[in-house]
């Protein structure tokens, strides 16, 4: 297991989840946040969890995260850089790295 690499894996995977960031940042103009976080597990917290028991200690699963706090961001308007923990408190929304330790 030491050996096992997840690059390609996470490498599409992000890809997938950035297509989603943008269908979601295309919608925020129209569509209140309550109604963005309910398309948000549907389309992106399910494929982020396929797999995640295997993958998501990886180090490169970091990718992933950083993917969901654009989100988070994007999502309740904050700027980048700015802390969104609270934000996905108040969302109900666990992180890759949350997910991967239930």
């Amino acid at each position: 297991m030491e050996n096992l690499n997840w690059q390609s894996h996470i490498k599409s995977l992000s890809n997938t989840l950035s297509k989603t960031y943008y269908m979601i940042r295309a919608l925020k103009q129209t569509l209140s946040t309550y109604i963005l976080r309910n398309m948000y597990f549907p389309h992106f917290q399910t494929k982020m969890r396929y797999g995640i028991v295997l993958w998501g200690r990886s180090r490169e699963s970091m990718k992933i995260l950083n993917i969901e706090k654009k989100v988070i961001r994007m999502m309740t308007g904050l700027k980048k850089g700015e802390s969104c923990k609270q934000k996905f408190k108040d969302l109900g929304i666990l992180t890759v790295t949350s997910l991967c330790m239930c």
